[in-house]
């Protein structure tokens, strides 16, 4: 544990998240809104009013942004992700992390849009994981397929949070045009 707080600080971390693990499973999305008593599943929250809202469960018709919200951040940090991720897309995570954000201060007044959307994001991400997985095993690779990747992290903005903006022009039909470029330039 040390070593990780040694390498967490020389990376810039001004804080460090002990014993967070019985948060993540009580449902915990690590908002770090428990001071403030805005945690979109209150799962920490001190207000007494909210802690009996809450009690640890998320409604049932967010638990599928939830459960996505939870899939993206597992995909955007994970152990060496600050190596691993591009200098280029690891300055986005701070957006990224706000369009979160922002998503679920929408979601109540949004949740079918965002199942809808939610959808479509995770067939996306299936296609992707599943030919990233296979030129894995082939030992092959095409920066337009880690350029996807990225623009559809910049979809969820443009879809979840569009006020903030996104890097580069990102649609449905962007992100096909694209994917349809990689899989014939992968077939030769």
């Amino acid at each position: 544990m040390c070593k990780k707080v040694i390498i967490g600080a020389l990376l810039g971390a001004d804080e460090f998240g002990y014993a967070t693990a019985p948060l993540i499973a009580a449902g915990c999305i690590m908002m770090r809104k428990c001071h403030l008593n805005t945690c979109p599943v209150g799962v920490a929250t001190q207000d007494p009013v909210l802690r009996k809202r809450f009690k640890g469960k998320v409604e049932l018709a967010h638990a599928l942004a939830m459960n996505d919200v939870r899939e993206q951040l597992n995909h955007l940090v994970y152990p060496g992700f600050a190596r691993a991720v591009p200098g280029e897309w690891l300055s986005q995570y701070p957006r990224y992390l706000s369009a979160i954000e922002q998503r679920l201060d929408k979601l109540p007044g949004q949740v079918p849009r965002d199942r809808a959307w939610t959808d479509e994001l995770q067939g996306l991400w299936q296609q992707y994981q599943a030919l990233s997985e296979r030129w894995q095993r082939e030992g092959r690779w095409d920066p337009r397929l880690d350029e996807w990747r990225w623009m559809l992290e910049e979809y969820r903005v443009s879809l979840f949070a569009q006020q903030l903006g996104t890097r580069m022009p990102v649609s449905s039909k962007r992100l096909g045009k694209l994917w349809r470029e990689i899989q014939d330039g992968g077939s030769q």
